[in-house]
This record gives C-alpha cells, structure tokens and sequence, in this order.
C-alpha cells in the first residue's frame, strides 16, 4: 500500500469574525478556534474561500496568521494556511512569513486572473514547491480558480514535487472521486461530507473536508469514524440527514450561489450565536432574520444536527 504525504483526518476551516466597521473580532476568533480544538480536529486552516482568503490585505494576512499560530501552538493543534491570490509573488511573500511564524502546511490555489493552462498550473506548483522544500502543500481544487484539475494532472505534479501532499475538492462526482484516490495514492485527497460518504463507500482512503457537519461536532465525529471504520449503515444514514439540512440552506437564497463564507459563517453561527455573519465588501451575506428562519428549520426537522 502506497504511504500517504498527508495523515487521515478531519480538516477543518476557520472562519473569520468582522466587527460592523470591518475590525477583525480578536475575542470570538480565540473562541472558534479553541473550540475547533477541544471539540472537533486539530487540523484547522485558515483563509481558503470560506474563510475569505481572497479578500484580506498584507496586513490582515500577517495579523490574523500570527493570532491563529498563536491559540493553535497553545492548543496543541496542527496549523494550516491558506494563499489566495492573483499575483505569485504575493504567494510567495504570504508563505515565506507565515512559515516564519511556524506553520509547515500550506492550502495553495493556483492564481485565476484567468484559467491557467495545465503547462502554467505545473509552473506554478514548480516555483511554490521548490521554493518551500521543507513544507508540505494542498492544492484546494475549485472552480473558482477557473480550471479544475484532473487525477492524470495531479499525478504528473505529485510525481514532480514530493512535498505536494494532497487536496482539497469538493467535486462530488463518483467518478472524480474514484479517479482521485486511485491515481495518486500518495495524496490525501479531502472531500466534503457527500463525497466523503461515497469515497468510504466504495472503499476508499479519503480525508474528511467538514463543512456542514461542524454544526455538531459530536456527531460529525461520528460521521467521521463510521466513514473511516466501513460502518455504511451509519455513513448513508447520516449523509441522508446532511443532505436535507444542506437544502435547508441553500433555500435561504435559490436564486443564487453565494459565497462559501456566507455558509460557514452561519453553520459557525449556529454554534456560537455572537459570531457575525457579514463578510468583507463587496461579497454579500446572510442576515440575521435568515438565520433564525434556518434555525428553525433546522431544529424542526433534523434537530440532531443542532447543539
């Protein structure tokens, strides 16, 4: 059996908490990241889209960095950070001080001013990983970056690049999944809470990628050993549940896809009711009234997925 670049686990996000006039909330981000720790995983990063990595400045970067490193040393945690960004050398800049400051695992996106060509992608993972070989790198694999790359692609890179570790892919395709995990067994490729469920019922070695299941973290730990132990009674039940609360959400606004923080944050919310939901202009969130009206939804119809 091929041995994985990166451990099997839970990862999961931070969100970042705004003031009204856009002061980055110090005192509830301690508390959503202690309690990641005390009751989740101790795999949590920060700044990929959810947590609005393509919004802040140099200066928000190396302050909420340095405060994150913080409570996650403190907390015996295994930091992440994520770079977002349309300019290489910003990247570059943005990984250089946050492994400064100790952090060894990296969420990259390839820059998606406009699509890059596979030859620009591997360029790309040419420059960051040789830069950085003593860091190990996930490439988060959305279509927001404007091409999503394929498991034959992946397997050119990570042949490549050995501190190219895994990804992150919320593509939620059988075939995709199946193609991932099969074609470059040496990455840990993590799916969120639909396709992690397929993975694990066809088999399959994957990482759990938590969105909407982190509005219970007991039961999304459940959800997590019975995926990884082959209890597919326990992962088809439980998907069944995420799916119907998943819908809840995406009813609040049906004519269109909002950004992925304006649902973390409120998945977030649900836990910690004083954790604000606005985002960085000019990205739109949810209000407060929406919020209640998912609460109660949620709680009326699938009351286990609410702490």
């Amino acid at each position: 059996m091929t041995e994985k670049r990166y451990e099997q686990c839970i990862l999961a996000t931070c969100c970042i908490p705004w003031a009204g006039d856009l002061r980055f909330e110090e005192a509830i981000f301690r508390r959503h990241v202690k309690r990641i720790l005390e009751e989740g995983t101790d795999h949590v990063y920060i700044f990929g889209t959810a947590g609005e990595g393509h919004a802040v400045s140099d200066e928000l970067f190396e302050e909420i960095t340095r405060v994150f490193v913080d409570e996650m040393v403190s907390g015996g945690g295994v930091p992440m950070v994520g770079v977002i960004n349309t300019s290489l050398a910003t990247i570059l800049k943005r990984i250089e001080l946050a492994g400064s400051l100790g952090v060894r695992d990296f969420q990259i996106s390839v820059p998606a001013w406009g699509a890059c060509s596979f030859r620009e992608a591997h360029r790309f993972f040419e420059v960051v990983c040789t830069r950085f070989p003593e860091l190990r790198f996930l490439h988060y694999n959305t279509v927001r970056g404007g091409r999503v790359l394929t498991a034959d692609e992946y397997a050119e890179i990570a042949e490549a690049f050995p501190n190219f570790s895994g990804t992150k892919n919320t593509q939620d395709s059988l075939g995709t999944v199946a193609a991932l995990v099969h074609t470059t067994p040496q990455l840990r490729h993590f799916f969120t809470e639909q396709p992690f469920a397929a993975a694990c019922l066809l088999g399959l070695d994957a990482g759990f990628l938590i969105s909407i299941a982190g509005t219970n973290w007991a039961r999304a730990r459940e959800f997590y050993r019975a995926g990884v132990t082959g209890d597919r009674d326990r992962v088809a039940s439980d998907t069944f549940e995420l799916e119907r609360v998943r819908n809840l959400v995406l009813a609040l606004r049906s004519d269109r896809r909002m950004s992925d923080g304006a649902y973390d944050k409120m998945y977030q919310r649900l836990l910690d009711e004083e954790f604000p939901l606005r985002l960085l202009p000019p990205y739109e969130f949810f209000t407060d009234e929406e919020f209640q009206t998912l609460k109660r939804r949620i709680q009326s119809t699938s009351p286990g997925w609410v702490e």
